[in-house]
């Protein structure tokens, strides 16, 4: 398959948590009902270095931590102890697709790297963000890799 990388104006946090599963408490149930189920985040770290470019594929996504669901509204935080991360504004390469496996992930994780390295940008860190959402009855994934760059005055 073949990937569009673009650079992405993300305006606003998105925020991310995972409801506590031990917790078996009202406010746990109170805190799922905050969660949008079909958007979730899950955090990886690029292996691949500055410049290279015949990196192996499976470095471009190591180290995979799932962050839970969309926190609907907002909210930064859930009642319970539901662990919360977030996708921050900002300035990204990205790219997005309609699931099929871990290695189309892999893949398009690859192409925004390689662009990174052809656009001559290097990103601000080693994360490596997948969202994926449901649109139109599809499973979707979008790649996400922060780079320098202001956010315009809305």
């Amino acid at each position: 398959m073949e990937y569009t990388v673009r650079l992405l104006t993300l305006y606003r946090d998105l925020y991310y948590c995972a409801p506590d599963t031990e917790n078996t408490e009202a406010g746990s149930a109170e805190d799922s009902a905050l969660l949008n189920s079909d958007e979730t985040l899950t955090i990886y770290r690029s292996g691949a270095g500055s410049k290279q470019f015949d990196a192996e594929k499976r470095l471009h996504l190591l180290d995979g931590k799932f962050c839970g669901y969309a926190l609907q509204g907002q909210g930064k935080e859930m009642g319970g102890s539901g662990l919360c991360a977030v996708l921050p504004a900002g300035k990204y390469l990205f790219t997005q697709a309609v699931y099929a496996d871990m290695d189309e992930m892999l893949t398009a994780a690859e192409q925004v790297w390689l662009e990174s390295l052809w656009r001559d940008i290097t990103p601000l860190n080693d994360m490596v963000y997948i969202r994926t959402v449901v649109e139109d009855n599809r499973k979707v994934f979008q790649v996400f890799r922060q780079v320098p760059g202001e956010i315009p005055a809305g």
